[in-house]
């Protein structure tokens, strides 16, 4: 079980008093009594109380004060209680509750204080409470409420007292009402600025007399679900003239089954309301109703058709002639749109959803080529195949493209998105994809997420990617990569904050050990990184994940090593292998006949170049200018010019130095040529067993790095070293021990710390003994 949920668990408490179920979930201080079969609300519940849940308990009844102790209760939920009588004051001292839900208790009363002391309600849910009229709600009480949901009830009216016009959302879905009066909405009337949004979905609408909604301003009116038929939406509509709304949503809640033949006069009254947002959805409409008719809304910036099983053909003429504001247009799960030279006429859209819905004529023809003001453009699931180059010319200003589940042609990849400088959004995914061309996102230098996923590409070159300067998010799942090349890992280390690498045939044989290390490498670190990384290969790791495979290669190279020492022969094969792995100093160390070279340095210095401050103001002033004097092989001061650097660091470092002096940090733990810096030196003591080592651990180094570096650990678990602490007297004991590492080698005196394996960090046994000493 993951620790996060131990944690909760352990900060559950069960309230046992009064036979009681109750759980206190923190944060915040939540009381959840569901179902615990109570027919009082109990009232040993902590007075810091923000939320309770009581509902499905057979409370029947709320009495007076009932809930007083609880001044701090945010939320309430009494669902399916059974209660029919709220004594007046039920709810007094809840001043800052904001969420009162009374769904399904059959109350038989509304009295005018039932809701006193509520001052700070906002939310009230009366849903299935058998309400007859909004007037018999006591509501007035409730200065700052904006929401009021009186869904599934027995209103036949849509009458609205004066003290509901300042609500935000209004929701009398599913219930009776099916005629609208003149002057039902007359306490709406004339107002300049509305937020009210009016949910009258699912109630059986015959009738809704003219002028009803006339000076009548909305932030939304939901009527999905209200009109029998074609002809009573038809009328109904046209009644409905003079409505101001931003959004207006008709429609089914699915799809209707009987074909509508949707003529213009069918949606005529739509052109006498000012609407900045339309969605008609769940409808079915007949094979010829956006080829004959066009929609007229002159003020319409936003149109959503999606889910009407359409067959649109030659579009967008029928939206381009009688929509000229359009600016964000929805096709997106119908049947089929076929697009022709007309659409050309929608060049000043932002967006395109044309998701789920068969298209005819995308990436055989320049389609978008004047719509250089689109930002978003779904074409996913659309069945298309991108054949020409200049599939998206034009879209200069596009930032999201979603083209999940096409077809691209191999030859037009390079070039297909050259004019998307503006792209932030690229969903690639399902696309079939074998093999990316280096030249393919060199344009997109603004992008920040990419989608790859399900496809079948083999690899990910680096160079593929290095042009997404601001790429952030990678999507390469479910593809064919048995591993990442370095340059991509380095890539995705440097620039990226979330991966997804999942369900790809990973080989996880110890010939993908730096691919498997880096894998290994990043739960330590701030990438975001995919959980579910498993070997498809060899056959004996197979469902292993990959961040375990590092521990397995590293124990079959100990296995190796004890064979080297036990069987002569594989010793032999073994030490030939050492031999080529370490060619370069080994020819270097053969090449002088002389092998008494002068040792002309105390100790060849190796660090980090990040520690460098370090060397230069504590060690070196230390020892070259204190008493005995001892002479330093410093990298950046004693190195020759113009030679390698494996060179210098044999003839000028290792070979001219009595002993090494390692300055071991977190710096030098990632750095490469630190690595190998300390392999040369342990080789040198193992081919010539003249290497004096001393370690010094400058600071707490993290476990999980260290392990990486194998001889490292290893050396540190059995030798002994110093380490830099802070205090007057720590420092003399270290420069004192230092001197005489240098001056004797004799190190068997230093205290020999251990590793903490708990932590990952190397921590010190402090010696009392040395320093009652000083």
């Amino acid at each position: 079980m993951d620790h996060r949920w131990i944690f909760l668990l352990s900060l559950w408490c069960v309230f046992d008093s009064a036979g009681s179920c109750c759980v206190e979930e923190l944060p915040p201080v939540s009381i959840n009594c569901y179902k615990c079969n109570l027919s009082v609300a109990p009232m040993d519940l902590p007075k810091h109380t923000t939320r309770l849940d009581l509902s499905f308990n057979p409370l029947k009844s709320l009495s007076r004060n009932h809930f007083l102790q609880m001044s701090k209760l945010e939320l309430l939920d009494l669902t399916r209680c059974s209660i029919s009588l709220i004594e007046d004051h039920a709810f007094f001292g809840l001043e800052h509750l904001h969420t009162l839900i009374l769904t399904g208790n059959p109350i038989e009363r509304w009295s005018s204080s039932t809701f006193s002391g509520l001052e700070s309600l906002q939310r009230l849910v009366v849903v299935e409470t058998s309400l007859t009229s909004l007037s018999n709600l006591p509501v007035m009480q409730l200065p700052l409420l904006k929401e009021l949901n009186v869904a599934k009830n027995l209103l036949k009216s849509l009458f609205l007292p004066i003290y509901l016009s300042s609500l935000h959302i209004l929701d009398l879905r599913a219930n009776q009402i099916a005629n609208i009066k003149e002057d039902d909405l007359d306490n709406l009337r004339n107002t300049k600025l509305s937020n009210l949004s009016l949910i009258l979905s699912q109630n059986p609408l015959t009738n809704i007399v003219p002028g009803s909604f006339r000076s009548i301003s909305l932030h939304m009116l939901h009527l999905k679900g209200c009109f029998s038929s074609a002809n009573v939406m038809e009328s109904n509509l046209k009644a409905m003239s003079g409505l101001f709304v931003e959004k207006l949503v008709i429609g089914h809640y699915r799809n209707y089954l009987k074909t509508i033949d949707l003529k213009s006069e069918r949606v005529e009254g739509l052109c006498n309301m000012n609407i900045e947002e339309l969605t008609i959805t769940g409808m079915h409409f007949s094979q010829n109703t956006f080829h004959e008719y066009p929609i007229e809304v002159p003020n319409l910036e936003f149109l959503d058709l999606s889910r009407n099983v359409l067959n649109i053909d030659k579009c967008c003429l029928q939206i381009s002639d009688g929509i000229s504001n359009l600016l964000h247009l929805n096709l997106s799960y119908n049947r089929q749109v076929v697009l022709y030279s007309v659409f050309l006429n929608l060049s000043h859209l932002q967006s395109l959803d044309f998701s789920h819905t068969e298209l005819t004529n995308v990436g055989v023809y320049p389609i978008f080529v004047l719509m250089d003001k689109l930002i978003y453009l779904d074409l996913s699931n659309t069945k298309s195949h991108f054949s020409i180059q200049c599939s998206f010319c034009g879209l200069y200003s596009l930032q999201v493209l979603k083209v999940s589940h096409s077809v691209f042609e191999t030859n037009i990849l390079a070039s297909v998105f050259k004019d998307l400088k503006e792209l932030r959004l690229l969903d690639m995914s399902s696309c079939g994809l074998i093999y990316i061309p280096v030249e393919t996102f060199a344009s997109l230098k603004l992008l920040q997420k990419l989608d790859l996923s399900n496809n079948k590409l083999l690899e990910l070159q680096g160079s593929v990617l290095n042009p997404l300067n601001d790429l952030t998010i990678l999507n390469v799942s479910s593809n064919s990569f048995p591993s990442l090349s370095s340059e991509t890992t380095q890539f995705i280390s440097q620039n990226l904050s979330e991966v997804d690498l999942s369900n790809n045939p990973f080989d996880c044989s110890c010939n993908q050990m730096p691919f498997l290390l880096w894998v290994y490498e990043q739960s330590n670190r701030r990438l975001r990184f995919s959980n579910s990384l498993k070997c498809q290969t060899p056959e004996y790791l197979q469902g292993t994940q990959l961040s375990e495979v590092n521990l397995i290669c590293n124990l079959t190279i100990y296995v190796c090593f004890g064979v080297f020492v036990v069987i002569t022969a594989i010793a032999g094969g073994m030490f030939y292998c050492y031999k080529q792995k370490y060619f370069h100093l080994c020819y270097l160390l053969q090449t002088h006949n002389n092998h008494n070279v002068e040792k002309e340095y105390d100790a060849f210095v190796i660090h980090s170049s990040l520690d460098e401050e370090w060397v230069k103001e504590h060690l070196v002033p230390k020892l070259e200018d204190g008493a005995p004097r001892f002479q330093l092989c410093l990298h950046y001061r004693d190195f020759i010019p113009g030679i390698p650097i494996t060179t210098n660091i044999v003839n000028e470092g290792i070979r001219r130095s009595r002993k090494a002096l390692i300055i071991v940090s977190q710096n030098f733990i990632e750095s490469k040529w630190c690595s190998f810096e300390f392999e040369m030196v342990m080789s040198w003591q193992f081919l010539e067993s003249q290497c004096g080592i001393i370690v010094i651990l400058l600071e707490a180094v993290n476990m999980a790095h260290l392990k990486h570096m194998l001889g490292l650990n290893k050396y540190l678990r059995k030798n002994t070293y110093l380490k830099w602490v802070d205090g007057y007297v720590e420092r003399k004991v270290f420069w004192r021990r230092l001197r005489e590492a240098l001056q004797k080698g004799d190190e068997s005196k230093l205290c020999a710390p251990q590793l903490d394996n708990n932590n990952g960090d190397v921590c010190e046994e402090q010696n009392e003994h040395n320093r009652m000493k000083l």
